[in-house]
């Protein structure tokens, strides 16, 4: 579990990272909201999607 939490804080903070570099050179004015939203809801979901691959896959071996 603890490598979960860690993996989410780093998916999360590369995403909000390259989020806010691309919205910082095609906009005028960064959306902040969009870019935290986003860079939350992508780790989460890849953070979710790995736990349940990596639980399949250890309950079969």
């Amino acid at each position: 579990m603890k490598k979960i939490v860690l993996k989410f804080f780093v998916f999360s903070a590369v995403v909000l990272l390259v989020n806010i570099a691309i919205n910082l050179f095609f906009l005028d004015k960064p959306n902040w909201y969009t870019a935290i939203s986003t860079s939350f809801s992508v780790s989460l979901g890849l953070v979710i999607i790995e736990y349940f691959l990596r639980g399949n896959d250890e309950k079969n071996v």
